[in-house]
């Protein structure tokens, strides 16, 4: 019942306990419920912030006018899990999110207070959150 007076607030949720004890599976019902879209992401210690937001990657193109036929490598960026559920509107569950580095928790800042933006510099872009973006986390006690 809490959870449910905490999810009214529209304000992001940290659910703490035990493992085992059914944090993720009372998230996953939730959504299940208000028929969200529920994207769960696991951090660790090596989490960091373009693995959640994405990043270039090379990919290999074609270039007709060569002479030597080579091929030509260009970047092409890839949305990362968080970056789509900011733009798509889902929901995202931050499992151990007590393993997450410092420098995790201050680029997720933008995102979890009023200004419910991330700015991309790689793209030059600021993205600002879909209304029915939601954030929950979970983590084990320290």
């Amino acid at each position: 019942m809490k959870l449910l007076r905490a999810f009214s607030l529209n304000k992001p949720i940290l659910i703490e306990g035990p493992p085992g004890v059914g944090k993720t599976a009372l998230v996953e019902n939730l959504a299940r419920e208000c028929g969200q879209t529920l994207v769960r992401v696991n951090l660790s210690e090596q989490t960091d912030m373009m693995d959640l937001l994405g990043s270039e990657y090379p990919v290999a193109h074609s270039n007709p006018d060569a002479a030597d036929e080579d091929d030509e490598i260009q970047f092409r960026w890839s949305d990362g899990v968080l970056l789509q559920a900011i733009k798509e509107g889902h929901w995202l569950l931050i499992d151990e999110m007590n393993l997450a580095q410092q420098s995790i928790l201050e680029g997720l800042n933008a995102i979890l207070d009023h200004r419910r933006t991330v700015y991309i510099p790689e793209l030059n872009k600021e993205f600002v959150c879909h209304q029915n973006f939601f954030v929950f986390a979970c983590q084990n006690p320290s």
